[in-house]
């Protein structure tokens, strides 16, 4: 098991070896799937999808209905956890710097301001963070997963204090 674990990103590595410490019970492969789609479900709910950031170009499938993109979205997930040793991970860089982190860990932006002036200078939509719309047309249903309002978590104060648009 060991060896698998050194296939993982250094930040995923660590919260595998925090379960096997916390878990009694012997260590399997499929105790290390589940909390990889335990991990892919968290990363998705801070909204920068894992799945997106990871999973080769071609194994990302698309839908034509509501649901089933939503099935589509689920499914990619488990691929994801299910054949991650060994992936070529493709990783999607940060929408405002082009960093190797997170949207909303940004520090180069690192302000609600600066973020906001970032995105209107790229023309971004706030709830997506795709330039091909704005936010009023926008038809993504996610909603920010710090406060449950329409704008990327990327724009959200985690006090409480949202960027106003």
């Amino acid at each position: 098991m060991m060896i698998l674990q050194d296939k993982f990103p250094r930040d995923i590595a660590l919260e595998i070896v925090r379960a096997k410490l916390n878990m009694r019970k012997e260590w399997n492969l499929e105790k290390l799937m589940k909390l990889l789609y335990e991990i892919i479900q968290a990363r998705e709910c801070v909204g920068t999808s894992f799945s997106s950031r990871y999973v080769r170009k071609d194994e990302l499938k698309t839908a034509d209905t509501t649901r089933g993109r939503e099935v589509a979205r689920i499914q990619t997930s488990y691929q994801v956890a299910e054949s991650a040793i060994g992936r070529i991970k493709i990783r999607r860089p940060c929408i405002f710097c082009k960093g190797e982190h997170f949207n909303s860990e940004c520090k180069r932006y690192g302000t609600l301001e600066q973020r906001k002036r970032r995105a209107y200078e790229l023309g971004l939509c706030i709830k997506c963070l795709r330039s091909n719309h704005r936010f009023k047309n926008c038809t993504i249903t996610k909603k920010c997963c710090y406060c449950q309002k329409d704008h990327n978590s990327a724009f959200c104060d985690r006090f409480g204090n949202v960027v106003n648009w």
